[in-house]
């Protein structure tokens, strides 16, 4: 497995509707996002791939309230910290946000991880 099949698998533990970088319109929420967002290359001197990666990750959950969304992301954090297949470190605190312009409101709760795991 990858790391994001596997950052993917443990979200999905946690929320069903788990999506690569953007959800589709009218998602039914709750639903979280899933945008890599670079990390290191790691190559040895001979120019060979390490046999880890690491990568940096925002994930983003989405909800109609906040205190759902937060609940939701406070979820996210601890599944991610317990997580076997890989090591997932707390880049950042909680960054909230909500768009108006549809109703209901929309909520969500940006957190940052680097993640390392095997190639």
């Amino acid at each position: 497995m990858t790391i994001e099949s596997d950052v993917h698998a443990v979200i999905n533990a946690v929320c069903l509707r788990v999506y690569p970088v953007l959800a589709p319109i009218r998602a039914q929420r709750p639903y979280v996002t899933v945008q890599n967002v670079g990390g290191p290359a790691a190559y040895y001197l001979d120019n060979t791939p390490a046999d880890k990666r690491m990568v940096r990750l925002f994930i983003k959950s989405w909800a109609s309230s906040k205190l759902e969304a937060v609940a939701l992301a406070r979820q996210i954090e601890a599944a991610m910290v317990a997580a076997t297949a890989f090591t997932a470190a707390v880049e950042s605190e909680l960054l909230d946000d909500v768009e108006t312009d549809g109703e209901p409101w929309l909520y969500s709760e940006l957190q940052e991880f680097v993640v390392t795991g095997t190639r």
